[in-house]
């Protein structure tokens, strides 16, 4: 079994989300033990193996709902629409959500009380309001209680408030 099976099989049979730094493997040599720790380009892996992502299409203000997370969630309105992004807590560290703007209304994506997007101010919000982006896409992680960060932005006018 390789290596990358053995992270699938353990995703796949305990059903709980696999966290940086935790054990995954134990390998027993000649007078020897070696932990083996999952990395965060590992995690990302596993999540494009063992999950197809869901798209849903929104056409006005959403609260995104933790069930919501891994879901890729489209914007679709020629005004401007909100994403409000629920509070955040140890146990949800690691989950995201994939944002996409396909019209010409500015998208915000608020945070939840004193929760941060990044460098933003607490509470504040992540938008992109740039009208020749149409196809901009953003993925907000949950790293910290409280911290949402950005990854993998598709378009430059995303900015933070």
């Amino acid at each position: 079994m390789t290596y990358e099976e053995f992270l699938l099989m353990l995703a796949l049979k305990k059903r709980e989300r696999i966290k940086a730094g935790s054990i995954t493997e134990i390998k027993i040599a000649e007078k020897s033990v070696t932990l083996e720790k999952i990395s965060e380009s590992t995690i990302t892996e596993i999540r494009s193996i063992t999950q197809k992502t869901i798209v849903e299409e929104k056409t006005d203000n959403y609260s995104v709902l933790k069930s919501d997370f891994g879901k890729l969630l489209i914007m679709s309105n020629a005004n401007t629409k909100t994403f409000f992004l629920p509070s955040v807590y140890e146990d949800d560290i690691g989950s995201y959500v994939k944002f996409a703007r396909i019209d010409s209304g500015d998208v915000i994506i608020k945070a939840a009380d004193t929760d941060m997007i990044d460098d933003s101010l607490p509470g504040g919000s992540i938008h992109n309001d740039l009208p020749d982006e149409l196809n901009a896409e953003i993925i907000l992680c949950v790293r910290a209680v409280g911290k949402w960060i950005l990854e993998a932005p598709k378009g430059v006018g995303w900015r933070t408030t």
